[in-house]
């Protein structure tokens, strides 16, 4: 099984390109001609549109995605007695708040007391559970504080990495094709991929940057592909087939 990474800020395009690039590059495996391919294109862009860029396995013949971040979801998920497809989607993610004192969800009200995932951070420092009950903060950015400010502040760095490794010894996994993540936040991600001879490739959208809490700068790490996602995904299509081309080069046909 071959690990493909990919990395950029929120915003960015991960999953959307991370989607395009797992169906191309099993058509590739599967011998489709380029042209069959690029007609098939438009319909996997509708279904990003359809599902607000909430993207399942879709069961491919030679691509897996996977993310590092299923276990931090199942938890959050657990926490708050929510379905995890709720933590698939970005709108739900930025339009529903959860009240600090009840850990229930709430459709945002202008008159929340709305904090990040990092002024949450130094609220908390100052301030006892008893006096959150007028703090509210999005599903996106109380995720991120539990996954990163609370779990890898305490277990380390690498927690989820471990997680994620203690599963493939478990469970095992195919040797044949693809094993993509389609959200790589953190240096201890991309080296877990790198040291499993993994490609890298990072998304950029300059005109949409936006920062996230406990996202390693993973524009230090040399990428193997970089991919600027701005305009129409319609748009992207020969970027990404000769991203899939060359990494189905690069693994060879017995990848």
């Amino acid at each position: 099984m071959n690990y493909i990474g990919i990395t950029g800020h929120r915003g960015s395009g991960k999953t959307s390109i991370g989607y395009l690039l797992g169906n191309i590059l099993d058509c590739i495996k599967g011998k489709y001609a380029k042209e069959d391919i690029k007609n098939l294109y438009p319909t996997w862009c509708e279904i990003i549109k359809k599902n607000n860029n909430a993207i399942y396995d879709c069961g491919l013949d030679y691509v897996y995605f996977d993310e590092f971040g299923e276990m931090p979801k199942s938890f959050v998920a657990q926490l708050l007695s929510i379905d995890m497809s709720i933590l698939d989607n970005d709108v739900m993610k930025d339009k529903m708040y959860v009240n600090m004192k009840d850990f229930k969800l709430y459709a945002y009200d202008k008159s929340f007391k709305v904090l990040t995932a990092n002024e949450l951070l130094e609220y908390t420092k100052a301030n006892t559970p008893k006096r959150w009950k007028d703090i509210y903060v999005s599903l996106r950015d109380f995720a991120a504080y539990f996954s990163v400010t609370i779990m890898q502040n305490v277990f380390g760095t690498d927690v989820w990495v471990k997680t994620r490794n203690q599963n493939d010894v478990k469970y095992g996994e195919a040797e044949d094709g693809y094993r993509l993540f389609s959200d790589v936040k953190t240096k201890d991600e991309i080296k877990y991929i790198q040291d499993n001879s993994g490609v890298i490739i990072r998304t950029i959208r300059p005109s949409h940057r936006k920062s996230e809490v406990g996202i390693s700068n993973t524009e230090e790490v040399n990428a193997d592909f970089i991919i600027n996602t701005e305009g129409n995904l319609i748009d992207l299509f020969e970027k990404i087939y000769e991203i899939g081309e060359k990494i189905y080069e690069k693994y060879g046909q017995n990848s």
